[in-house]
């Protein structure tokens, strides 16, 4: 997941009064109102189930997506039921499982491999996810009658349920299969649709797309073993096959920075923010990752231009919660402390990201050593070690704060 796009406050709040719709339903249907048969407390009760019942289905649409991965040797990295906040993570057998606020929505992640490029495999995963929902909901229409009237609180509850049922998990199944993009967790996705859609368009593409991906494993498999300089023999090439390829371009500025490279990489990063044609989430990345060489490097000769870019890149994606954590090490880097401190205590509260942390963290610590606090500068500095202390930005703030430690 893109951590540069932004929240979709429509789908947090549709998620909330989505399981009361089938209320209104139930008045169309029955002459008598089913809200003269329910208390407040009741039509909290009703609330509360057709808010399970919409996470249900999302739970049986991503199983079916993970059951035909399984089949079809596809891996999963992970699974996210809901939208908007994570509200809790857990692993089972390796795969992540996440539990977000809002059920509108959920996805599951596949670990890139060679089997993504097999269409039967794909449309079989794609499809898996619909056909789980839709055998669901058939079999819950088929078993449970709807009451002829409603004559007391359970007759209200069953037609409820059903209703909800048809209602949500037939919304659901037309939105995945719609050829569009939605958005899970704040960041905008394809629909199984979309990816069936894109399956047919670029089929012809798919054996030069395959053998693309054969070699970037190659450049990636070096670069876990931290051949950093191999993986750019390899990477050149393939770009110059590829010049067009923003994330390539990158990727190889990236491979620049892990070789010490540093003038190599802004270089690559400032010619790629000048490209006309790219999104605004891609946009947004570029300028962070800029801004972060002088606050990992320590070049304070472009912490001006870092002011303007990290202050662009909240234009392009003002909700993207990374930044705040960039702008607010940019600002304490200039010394406007009390300014930095909001956007990292922000940061600090909200963001999933580890590097979001980390970053957090050390520049709490040295904006708590700069207003004289420093036994808050420790605990601050101890806990960027604790997440991770080969961080470029934590050696160097170590350094900077070692007589505060002593």
């Amino acid at each position: 997941m893109s951590r540069y796009s932004g929240r979709h406050s429509v789908l947090h709040a549709g998620a909330f009064v989505a399981p009361m719709i089938p209320l209104a339903i139930l008045a169309a249907r029955y002459d008598d109102s089913p809200y003269d048969k329910g208390s407040p407390v009741g039509i909290v009760i009703l609330w509360i189930v057709g808010f399970v019942i919409s996470y249900s289905l999302i739970v049986v649409h991503e199983l079916g997506h993970w059951l035909a991965a399984r089949c079809t040797g596809l891996e999963i990295s992970d699974i996210t039921i809901g939208h908007w906040r994570r509200l809790v993570s857990f692993s089972i057998k390796g795969v992540t499982a996440n539990l977000r606020a809002a059920p509108s929505s959920g996805y599951v992640t596949l670990k890139p491999s060679l089997n993504m490029y097999s269409a039967p495999r794909m449309i079989v995963f794609l499809l898996a996810g619909v056909v789980a929902e839709g055998c669901f909901i058939i079999a819950i229409a088929c078993t449970v009658t709807a009451p002829d009237n409603i004559h007391s609180f359970g007759d209200m509850f069953v037609a409820f349920c059903l209703i909800n049922i048809v209602f949500v998990g037939g919304y659901h199944t037309l939105l995945n299969l719609r050829p569009v993009e939605g958005y899970v967790g704040g960041d905008k996705v394809p629909t199984d649709g979309l990816q069936l859609l894109r399956l047919w368009k670029f089929r012809r593409e798919r054996p030069a797309q395959c053998e693309f991906f054969r070699e970037l494993q190659q450049v990636n498999s070096l670069c876990r073993e931290g051949r950093f300089a191999d993986a750019l023999e390899i990477a050149y090439p393939l770009v110059k096959r590829h010049p067009d390829s923003i994330d390539l371009w990158q990727g190889i500025g990236a491979l620049h920075q892990q070789t010490g490279e540093l003038d190599k990489t802004e270089a690559i990063w400032r010619e790629l923010i000048t490209r006309s044609g790219m999104n605004a989430c891609k946009l947004a990345e570029l300028l962070d990752n800029l801004s972060c060489l002088p606050l990992y490097y320590g070049r304070t000769h472009l912490l001006a231009e870092a002011d303007a870019w990290t202050n662009e890149a909240m234009r392009h994606a003002p909700n993207a919660i990374t930044l705040k954590a960039t702008r607010g090490g940019v600002l304490i880097e200039l010394g406007r402390i009390d300014e930095g401190l909001r956007f990292l205590s922000e940061a600090i509260k909200r963001s999933e990201c580890p590097e979001d942390q980390t970053m957090g963290a050390a520049f709490m610590a040295k904006a708590s050593a700069a207003k004289g606090d420093h036994a808050e500068a420790r605990r601050w500095l101890a806990k960027a070690q604790a997440l991770n202390a080969k961080h470029p930005l934590v050696k160097r703030i170590t350094s900077e704060l070692s007589p505060v430690r002593s």
